[in-house]
């Protein structure tokens, strides 16, 4: 996971040449916000043996001085539904902050609660449909150290798509198999088809 020239690039590569995965996204820091947009998602399809690429219209922006936590939150996402690419991230908790903040914002559930995300839509992110609790609270909280204030923020916001990153592979693994054993089932009935 790197950041260039204003870009957030997360990779994976498994140890086979068919577990390949990159998100590209567009980074800027606009003072008190960081505005995250222009995300490109390429990974090795299987059943073309090819890379596909599909991109996200979504724009997220997380202010500086919000920190976010979500937990329990399992988000469908369809990347392609005329030809049923979706993607499902799981989050269990995942905590978002800069050095200081004077705002929480939460979208905490007891159990699991799934929400259904349309990325293709060029608008912001608007957690409030989750069900969130957005407080402001009486003075501004800094952590004990500010050695990396502006690294500090930037290791979260990647550790996040890192999380992401992995969550999306599990699932292509996932669906790999899945067509792998369709793929068996349809060589044993052609050679049924043969044998007769």
């Amino acid at each position: 996971m790197t950041f260039n020239d204003s870009k957030l690039i997360i990779k994976y590569k498994g140890k086979g040449k068919d577990q390949r995965l990159e998100i590209t996204c567009k980074s800027v820091d606009s003072g008190n916000d960081i505005l995250i947009s222009d995300c490109h998602i390429s990974v090795w399809d299987n059943t073309v043996n090819s890379m596909q690429n599909y991109s996200i219209g979504r724009n997220w922006i997380l202010n500086k001085y919000t920190k976010y936590d979500f937990e329990n939150l399992i988000i469908n996402v369809d990347l392609d539904s005329t030809n049923g690419i979706s993607f499902t991230f799981t989050i269990d908790k995942i905590y978002i902050q800069s050095d200081c903040y004077d705002r929480i914002f939460e979208i905490k559930h007891s159990q699991s609660k799934v929400y259904k995300a349309d990325l293709s839509k060029i608008v912001y992110l608007n957690f409030s449909q989750y069900g969130n609790e957005d407080l402001s609270i009486a003075k501004t909280t800094c952590s004990k150290t500010n050695i990396l204030y502006n690294k500090g923020f930037w290791i979260l916001i990647s550790v996040t798509f890192l999380l992401v990153a992995v969550i999306i592979t599990i699932k292509l693994l996932i669906l790999k198999k899945k067509s792998n054993n369709e793929t068996i089932r349809e060589r044993w009935a052609a050679r049924s088809r043969e044998s007769q």
